[in-house]
């Protein structure tokens, strides 16, 4: 029996039938059929405490199994559609922090230097609700979307900045190889980053200093950062307990650049005055943006 429809087990490209057929060692690549023996899926894994069925399998959908042969036969290789984004789900958090109540979508963290999308206006802080007019109910959907269409289709996306709707044009290239992906992402702050200063840490829980060319040589934060990087945060606070540390950047605040303490302030003032809980920080760790939402309590 079908259990279910569009399961995510982790794979980026592919949404998984759930099934409760028994699938055990040497069945993975087997087909999956229905009543009437037609093929609907290849069987690929299971959910088990011992390491036999459990009733809890998934199976690739034939439709996907097929597309794909068919391109291997022709050109002995898959190639994806690509537009140059990070992205992350929007959380209960995350969601809470730009004041929306709408978990539907993808959150951008990140947009890739001369890449498509940046080259179509696309920005870091924009929300994804719909692909090519479809509406998207996660991140992963956004990559299994991206990653279906040719290299040189059009893919309009329809994202939510700032409050407005706005609908962006990219023409899709060639994913890069997870090599070439990984290139050139920096070390950020870690353990080896310099002691903490001796002053009591402000906004947020945290002490924070421009990004420079001292402190971007004391911490290896990468050329092209910039905003405010982090050189103490207090144990107690919101941030230490979300995994924040010195040596990382904040490079943006509620969706708004900030290079000083003050563009900071600015930003926190304006939201407690309209209400909000929470702030939501797009923090450079390790080269990578992640969005971390903090609270204003």
């Amino acid at each position: 029996m079908v259990s279910a429809y569009g399961r995510d087990i982790g794979e980026q490209y592919v949404d998984y039938l759930q099934i409760d057929a028994p699938i055990n060692r040497g069945n993975s690549g087997g087909p999956t059929f229905d009543l009437y023996g037609r093929v609907i899926g290849v069987n690929t894994a299971i959910i088990t405490p011992s390491g036999a069925s459990a009733g809890v399998g998934f199976a690739i959908p034939a439709e996907i199994a097929h597309s794909i042969t068919q391109k291997l036969i022709k050109g002995g290789k898959i190639e994806r559609g690509y537009i140059g984004v990070s992205v992350r789900p929007i959380t209960e958090d995350l969601a809470e922090s730009l004041g929306i109540t709408d978990l539907d979508g993808a959150y951008i963290s990140d947009v890739t230097k001369g890449g498509p999308s940046e080259k179509a206006g696309v920005q870091p802080g924009d929300i994804v609700r719909a692909v090519n007019g479809e509406k998207i109910k996660s991140n992963t959907e956004l990559t299994r979307r991206v990653g279906a269409v040719r290299v040189g289709d059009k893919v309009t996306l329809d994202v939510v900045r700032s409050g407005k709707p706005v609908k962006l044009t990219i023409t899709a290239a060639l994913r890069p190889s997870d090599e070439e992906l990984n290139k050139g992402l920096p070390g950020g702050g870690d353990s080896s980053s310099p002691d903490a200063p001796a002053n009591a840490p402000g906004v947020l829980g945290l002490s924070l200093k421009p990004v420079s060319p001292e402190t971007r040589k004391s911490y290896g934060i990468a050329d092209g950062v910039t905003g405010l990087v982090i050189t103490s945060v207090a144990p107690d606070s919101d941030a230490a307990k979300k995994g924040v540390k010195p040596g990382m950047v904040i490079v943006r605040a509620d969706n708004q650049p900030v290079t000083t303490a003050a563009d900071l302030n600015r930003v926190i003032e304006i939201l407690k005055k309209a209400g909000r809980p929470s702030v939501l920080l797009l923090i450079n760790s390790e080269g990578i943006n992640v969005p971390v939402p903090l609270s204003l309590k």
